[in-house]
């Protein structure tokens, strides 16, 4: 509390008789003037200016007008026509006086005049003594006008603004002002994020578009939109991680299905599921997505079609928190790039309207551990706001939970009654704008305007927000470009859980740790030319056509290229110019390295030498090749590269490879118990091999190895 002594004032306003009054007494005493009507009348000294400048006027008017007049009652016999001209001038007085009591005070055409500007006592302190507590001021004056208080978007930094207050404080309504006046005004379309469907109903007075999720609208997040593939899947990924609370390794696992299926065509939400369910440990993630199931589907064209010619209203009433958090994420996504390609007009202007929804956003910063490089979605909406000219308008009653970049980057904060204890005064209010913001009646808030600060302005304005009038909305609906959602047709494929897809059956994997397809390719291309640089070994790669896309061999984007990511991930190592295998590089391509775990296995040295060739066969394939050390498996097991994604290794279509010297007709019999894995058997002599063939039934696959 902090206690003042007012030796005067001016203004008019007059202060309480004690001479030392706490800063809570100063706003009672402007709280008693406001509510009093003194703030709203013209007052005498008002009235009497009216009066004097009527009179001047009227005077001024017929002293130029005398010589005509009299002429006109000479030429009509009215004598010298005195009492006539009196008696003109007179009405004419009236007329004029009349004309200034019965104004409404300046017309705005600058601005969006949202309500009645009050005066406020702004209090300058010359002395202090940090002993008692006190300050003292000299005087206490009285600053601002009385009358319309007009914001001039178009001339602002930006148009994002703040709206924060306590509940019932008139925050709506303020909302609604900005909005409907704005259109008016303007002419700029607003699309309103309706988390509880309290602005259902301005819809219908204000002609705007009314959608509601599920009912009419659902969300396409898969949707490329001219977006990169893997860029989208890290949007997706980011997004599902805010809106369903998953880890990051359950949001990685989201990005590389869907990096896997997108090469097939745009991913729904039902393949998403049953690419992730091929592995049990996916199943918590199925739990998540559906509880948003139903809020993504096919996405309406006709309201991203609607966003800049009329104005739109998207209600979330009725869905989860989860559910509200997806849908509000993907649309603030999706209309930074409408601006940021520009495919919405050059110089667009929207205003999007939300409410509690900035929460989601102030999450990402804290949830998310994201490399520097990653623009956060809040700062990329001040940004490009401030580029392409369209603004948030943003409703809260937690001024902490707002991300920082979007409170210091709004051009005007609008703070209505906040009562909530202050944890933090983010908004850096002295001790009496404080007291202002507690005591505000309904619908009264204090502006901070940086376009006024940048004038020159100090104080902040005391502003009486006047809702929207019937006449306002009249207009707008005449001058709105209604469009009428279509119910949406048809179910939704649901997710199921315990589905056919539950589960692949196959009991291998790949193993952990594994090189990927062009990684492997790399690797073979160093172990069969060891030493060599990275011309011949590109060149080589390139022969053998393992890698097509340069972009993966040279890397793109700052991204490194395969020889790059070799040695990045320690399976090579470049001395100078030159590349070499290490250790762990060799523990996939070399067949010694291959083999060693199965030193048990080997019968001979013919067996050992037999299942080199075939890795090496294989290799030429750029299969990957791996032995196991389990007791019942086959000698050998490839993954050959994905035909649909060529960036990953096919389980679906590994091989077991059992490497025979013998026919001896008990092993092959008990082999085919081993593995559910297709058989290929591998032999060296003719007569072996068909030999195999008989015990088989010839249902499995068959090489014959030649050493010439």
């Amino acid at each position: 509390m902090i206690k003042i002594r007012m030796h005067s004032a001016s203004g008019g306003l007059a202060p309480p008789s004690s001479m030392e009054v706490t800063s809570e007494d100063a706003v009672s005493s402007l709280r008693s003037h406001i509510s009093s009507g003194q703030g709203k009348g013209p007052g005498y000294v008002a009235l009497a200016w009216d009066f004097f400048v009527a009179s001047a006027e009227a005077s001024l008017i017929m002293l130029f007008a005398s010589p005509i007049f009299m002429m006109l009652a000479v030429f009509y016999g009215l004598g010298s026509g005195a009492g006539a001209f009196l008696l003109c001038g007179f009405l004419l007085w009236v007329v004029l006086l009349r004309g200034r009591l019965k104004k409404e005070g300046p017309v705005v055409k600058s601005g969006i005049a949202i309500g009645d500007s009050y005066m406020r006592h702004v209090l300058q302190y010359s002395n202090s003594s940090s002993a008692q507590g006190q300050r003292e001021s000299n005087r206490a004056v009285v600053r601002g006008s009385q009358g319309p208080y007009a914001l001039d978007l178009l001339s602002e930094p930006n148009q994002h603004v703040l709206i924060a207050g306590s509940s019932s404080s008139g925050k709506t309504t303020t909302l609604k002002s900005l909005l409907a006046r704005a259109s008016l005004l303007y002419g700029t379309g607003f699309l309103v994020l309706d988390w509880q469907g309290e602005l259902e109903g301005f819809a219908g007075e204000a002609g705007a578009s009314l959608w509601r999720v599920p009912g009419n609208f659902t969300l396409n997040v898969f949707r490329l939109n001219g977006i990169d593939p893997m860029q989208r899947s890290a949007m997706v990924e980011e997004g599902l991680m805010l809106a369903l609370h998953l880890t990051q390794l359950q949001a990685t696992r989201v990005r590389d299905a869907l990096a896997r299926l997108y090469p097939e065509g745009e991913p729904t939400l039902q393949s998403l599921w049953r690419e992730l369910s091929q592995r049990r440990e996916n199943y918590l993630i199925g739990y998540r997505l559906k509880a948003v199931e139903r809020v993504i589907g096919d996405e309406p064209q006709a309201f991203w079609d609607n966003i800049m010619r009329g104005n739109t209203v998207l209600s979330l009433a009725g869905l989860n928190d989860n559910e509200k958090s997806l849908v509000t994420y993907f649309i603030l996504q999706r209309i930074c790039e409408l601006f940021e390609k520009g495919s919405i007009g050059s110089k667009p202007r929207l205003l999007v309207a939300i409410d509690e929804a900035w929460q989601l956003m102030s999450k990402q910063q804290s949830f998310l551990k994201l490399p520097n490089a990653h623009e956060m979605l809040a700062e990329k909406i001040v940004r490009l706001g401030r580029k392409y000219g369209f603004g948030i308008i943003t409703s809260t009653q937690q001024l902490e939970d707002l991300p920082n970049a979007f409170i210091n980057s709004s051009s005007v904060v609008m703070l209505h009654s906040y009562r909530q204890q202050w944890r933090n005064n983010v908004l850096s209010l002295n001790a009496l704008d404080i007291e202002y913001a507690k005591s505000a009646a309904q619908g009264e808030c204090l502006v901070m305007d940086r376009l006024r600060a940048q004038r020159g302005q100090t104080w902040l304005d005391y502003v009486k927000v006047n809702p929207v009038s019937d006449a306002e909305l009249k207009r707008l609906r005449l001058n709105s470009n209604f469009v009428k959602p279509a119910e949406l047709q048809g179910q939704r494929e649901a997710i199921s859980i315990t589905g056919k897809h539950e589960v692949r059956k196959s009991r291998i994997s790949v193993p952990i740790g594994a090189p990927s397809p062009s990684e492997h390719a790399a690797m073979l291309a160093v172990y069969r030319n060891e030493g060599a640089g990275r011309p011949k070994l590109v060149s080589y790669i390139k022969e053998k056509g393992w890698v097509g896309s340069d972009a993966t061999i040279y890397g793109y984007q700052g991204k490194p290229g395969i020889l790059e990511k070799l040695v990045n991930a320690g399976f090579a190592a470049k001395e100078e110019s030159a590349y070499r295998l290490t250790e762990q590089g060799k523990r996939w391509v070399d067949p010694e390295y291959i083999m060693a775990n199965q030193s048990d296995k080997l019968g001979s040295e013919e067996h050992k030498r037999l299942m080199a060739k075939t890795i090496e066969k294989l290799h030429e394939e750029n299969m990957l090749v791996v032995t196991s050390s389990a007791k019942h498996s086959p000698d050998l097991i490839s993954f050959p590269v994905s035909k649909a994604k060529r960036y990953l290794w096919d389980v679906a279509d590994a091989m077991g490879y059992e490497i025979q010297t013998s026919a001896r007709k008990e092993a092959i019999e008990m082999n085919e118990a081993k593995t559910g894995l297709p058989i290929t058997w591998v032999a060296d002599n003719e007569q072996i091999l068909k030999a195999i063939k008989q015990v088989t039934n010839e249902n499995d696959s068959y090489i014959l190895i030649s050493f010439k």
